[in-house]
């Protein structure tokens, strides 16, 4: 079978797509068996060297890498965003962490710093998710205040530190596939 073949020069004559008809002046044209196993992969996962299509193993496992890396990050982020849980007076409620809270934590920050108010109202949740408004005090702001920091902290290192390093060493999509959020 005759194919014609367009390979990026930048990253090794790596294959990026193939035709039964030319494509573009510099196309290669190729004869191979129409059960070569070319035709069940990606095109990208081969190199075209010295006139012969060439498996490029790696390229699976490198896709796959940037793949799971996206995927955990996209996570992290929206753990992050999510709530966490802090006792306030020997209850616990959980808070809201989205964009709108993380802003809303450093301006109460500050004004408590600058003694520009005593109390604030707060929205947090129970266990069911109901709603209940808090007063809190600079005294009762401050740790929950620092139970947001480490909340945003501990998936962060969960990330970078824990999940990183376990893609970056992965020698296998199926290893890869093992590592969850």
């Amino acid at each position: 079978m005759i194919i014609y073949i367009s390979t990026d020069k930048l990253d090794n004559d790596r294959v990026v797509e193939w035709s039964s008809s030319p494509m573009h002046e510099d196309d290669v044209e190729l004869e191979i068996s129409p059960d070569h196993e070319f035709f069940k992969n990606v095109p990208m996962k081969y190199l075209y060297k010295d006139g012969e299509l060439v498996t490029d193993d790696g390229y699976l496992l490198k896709q796959s890498k940037i793949t799971k890396r996206d995927e955990l990050n996209r996570k992290c982020n929206e753990t992050i965003s999510g709530r966490f849980s802090h006792t306030v007076n020997d209850s616990t409620y959980y808070f809201s962490n989205d964009t709108e809270a993380q802003s809303n934590f450093e301006k109460a920050d500050r004004a408590f710093e600058k003694g520009r108010m005593t109390e604030i109202g707060w929205t947090s949740y129970d266990v069911n998710g109901n709603v209940h408004r808090l007063v809190l005090t600079q005294e009762t702001f401050e740790p929950l205040y620092l139970s947001h920091l480490y909340h945003i902290q501990q998936n962060i290192y969960r990330f970078r530190d824990v999940l990183m390093p376990q893609v970056e060493s992965a020698q296998t999509v199926e290893e890869l596939d093992t590592i969850i959020w």
